[in-house]
């Protein structure tokens, strides 16, 4: 028999309600029957009590012992009592052994492949090309100062390696008209005197 059981707010509730006479008779007998495992033999109202709680007390025991196994049992895929298919015999020069005549022709040689996809390593731009880049068109970009920013920077934008360096341009060329129409003076309604 179990050495403790769980004793419910609701067990406690429901004997408070009985005749106080009654009321010892009802918890006495919900303590014998989840320690000892013993049935009331007589009747009374406390009787009523005893039959709400059994059910649960008979509950707390069942899982009480189906957890004191230690778990789960381990599971099993299916496939421990079948036959593996493939035999890991080996014949060591038997009689009855046919020597191998399959020839492995497999060539395996690494051949690295250009992808054309693959886009050339990136190389810095002379003073030519920046300069030929913006005359085509239309760039009013300082070539040899774009140079020279870049040069300083080690070619990165950022935190990242210059991947298109007209990409560059193309960029600082907008940047320059944007800088140009900010430097104009505003227009005024008003005569400078001097």
């Amino acid at each position: 028999m179990p050495d403790s059981m769980i004793f419910y707010s609701s067990f406690s509730s429901a004997i408070k309600r009985l005749p106080p006479e009654e009321q010892l008779k009802a918890l006495w007998s919900i303590l014998d029957y989840g320690l000892d495992g013993k049935e009331p033999e007589e009747d009374g109202f406390f009787r009523i009590i005893f039959d709400m709680a059994k059910p649960q007390i008979d509950a707390n025991i069942k899982r009480k012992t189906n957890g004191s196994g230690g778990g789960r049992p381990a599971k099993t895929n299916g496939c421990e009592s079948k036959k593996p298919m493939v035999s890991e015999t080996k014949t060591n020069g038997y009689a009855n052994e046919k020597p191998n005549v399959n020839v492995n022709v497999n060539e395996n040689v690494n051949v690295k492949r250009e992808s054309k996809e693959k886009k050339a390593h990136f190389v810095p731009p002379t003073l030519e090309n920046v300069s030929g880049y913006c005359r085509e068109n239309g760039y009013k970009v300082d070539a040899q100062r774009f140079i020279d920013f870049y040069e300083s920077k080690g070619w990165m934008v950022g935190k990242n390696k210059m991947k298109d360096w007209r990409a560059a341009v193309r960029n600082w060329s907008r940047q320059n008209r944007r800088e140009v129409i900010n430097d104009e003076p505003e227009p005024t309604n008003s005569v400078q005197l001097w």
